[in-house]
C-alpha cells in the first residue's frame, strides 16, 4: 500500500496536468462573506454539554433535589454533534470522560469493556481492569483517554465588563488576556485545553470551537487546502476552522464554487424556494443542480455536520452532472468489512468514488460511513475532483 506521502505526490503530479485546463476558467465569484460556523448549536432542552470526541457529546439537564439541601442533579443523554440520541435520558452507560481513538471505556458493576462511537458494543464489559479492556484493541490505556488533551494555552470565559447593566455576558480570553470571542453567552465554560467547550445564549446550548483553532489544517491537508484557496475553490463560509466537522451548508457551497469554477458560469437558481429553514444561495443552487437534498418536509437543516456517506453522495452527484459518463461501471470495492452499513442510497456513490481512488477507507478494511467529514477533508477532496472529473 502506498503512504500518504506518496499518494499526495501522486495527486499533485494528476493536478499539474488538470491546472492547466482550470486556469482558462474565470474564477467563480464568492457570493457570500459569512464566515465559518464558530459554534455547534444543539437541537433539544439541554444546559450542559461536553464534547467526548468522535462526533459524540454528553448534554443534559439539571434538576434539583429538593429532599437533599437543594443540591443539584442532572439527567444525562447521549448524542451526535446533529443532536441524534445514541443513549437515551437516563438510559446512558458510565463512560469515561473522552474517546480514545475510535473507543471509549464503559463499566457495568466492577467490570470493564468499551463502546464505538456510535454506542455499540466494541469490546463486552467482562474485564476486571481499564488496561485488560483496551489490550483488547491493542491500546495502551497507560497513554490515557483524552489524546486530544493540550494544557497550553488555556482559554477561559470571562465576564463582559459592562455586564452590570446588560445582564451577565460573557466572551473569552487567553492566558495573556486578549479577547478572542466576543462577549454574547449567556453562559459558558472554559476551554480546559480542549478543542470544545460549551456554551449557552438565548435558552440554547451548543459546543463552541477553540478559536485558537480557527487558522489550524492538519499537517496531510496543508497543501492542497492552500492549492484550492489560491484557485478560488474555497468560499469564505469554508475558510476556517478546518480540522473541525462540515454542515451541510459548507459543503453546499463548496461544491457551487467547485461547479461554477470548471464550467466557468453562474449556476441558476431554482424558480421557487425548495425549504423553509433557509433560503440561501448557495444551498439553492445546488438543490437545482441536484447536488444536494432535503431531509423532507421542505427541511435541509443547513447547521447539520455531513457523514462519509452523505459526503460522497455530494460528490457523486457533482461529478456525474458535470461528466455524466465518468462511472458508466460501478463495482463494489473488495475488502471492507463494513461496506454493509453504508445506506443503501450511498452505496453506488461511495463504490464508484473508492473505485475511482476519489476516497479511501479509513483503514484497508473500514470506510466508517456514518462518521463525520471534516472540512479540510471536504475541501481536499474537492480539489481532487479537479482531476477525478477530466
Amino acid at each position: 500500500m502506498r503512504s500518504k506521502l506518496g499518494r499526495m505526490v501522486a495527486l499533485v503530479a494528476a493536478l499539474t496536468t488538470a491546472l492547466p485546463n482550470i486556469s482558462k476558467v474565470a474564477l467563480a465569484t464568492d457570493i457570500s462573506s459569512d464566515i465559518p460556523p464558530a459554534v455547534y448549536w444543539l437541537d433539544g432542552d439541554y444546559e450542559i454539554a461536553k464534547y467526548m470526541g468522535n462526533g459524540v457529546v454528553y448534554a443534559g439537564k439539571q434538576y434539583r433535589l429538593t429532599a437533599k439541601n437543594g443540591l443539584k442533579g442532572t439527567h444525562v443523554t447521549i448524542i451526535n454533534l446533529n443532536s441524534e440520541i445514541i443513549f437515551p435520558t437516563d438510559e446512558a452507560p458510565w463512560l469515561a470522560e473522552y474517546f480514545f481513538g475510535d473507543y471509549i471505556l464503559t463499566r457495568q458493576a466492577d467490570k470493564f469493556g468499551l463502546l464505538d462511537r456510535f454506542g455499540n458494543i466494541a469490546v463486552p464489559a467482562i474485564y476486571n481492569t481499564e488496561k485488560e479492556a483496551w489490550e483488547q484493541v491493542n491500546i495502551d490505556s497507560t497513554l490515557g483517554t483524552d489524546p486530544s488533551y493540550s494544557p497550553e494555552p488555556n482559554i477561559v470565559y470571562i465576564e463582559a465588563p459592562d455586564s452590570s447593566e446588560t445582564g451577565l455576558l460573557y466572551g473569552f480570553e487567553d492566558d495573556k488576556g486578549n479577547l478572542l470571542v466576543d462577549y454574547q453567552f449567556d453562559d459558558a465554560m472554559p476551554f480546559s485545553g480542549h478543542n470544545y467547550t460549551r456554551v449557552n445564549k438565548e435558552g440554547r446550548c451548543g459546543l463552541l470551537k477553540n478559536p485558537l483553532m480557527a487558522e489550524v489544517t492538519s499537517d496531510w491537508a496543508k497543501k492542497e487546502v492552500a492549492a484550492a484557496a489560491t484557485m478560488g475553490l474555497i468560499p469564505s463560509r469554508c475558510a476556517g476552522y478546518y480540522t473541525f466537522e462540515i454542515t451541510r451548508s459548507q459543503m453546499a457551497a463548496l461544491l457551487v464554487q467547485y461547479c461554477e469554477l470548471v464550467q466557468g458560469h453562474e449556476l441558476l437558481l431554482p424558480t421557487e424556494h425548495p425549504f423553509t429553514d433557509t433560503s440561501d444561495t448557495y444551498i439553492e443552487k445546488a438543490y437545482a443542480e441536484g447536488i444536494v437534498q432535503g431531509l423532507g418536509d421542505g427541511i435541509f437543516a443547513p447547521d447539520k455536520v455531513v457523514t462519509r456517506e452523505q459526503l460522497a453522495t455530494m460528490l457523486y452527484r457533482t461529478i456525474t452532472k458535470i461528466n455524466p459518463g465518468w462511472a458508466d461501471t460501478v463495482l463494489v470495492p473488495d475488502g471492507y468489512e463494513d461496506f454493509d452499513t453504508i445506506s443503501d442510497w450511498a452505496k453506488e456513490a461511495v463504490s464508484a468514488l473508492i473505485g475511482k481512488k476519489v476516497i479511501n477507507g479509513v483503514s484497508a478494511t473500514r470506510i466508517s460511513p456514518k462518521s463525520y467529514c471534516s472540512t479540510e477533508q471536504a475541501i481536499a477532496l474537492v480539489y481532487r475532483l479537479v482531476a477525478a472529473s477530466k
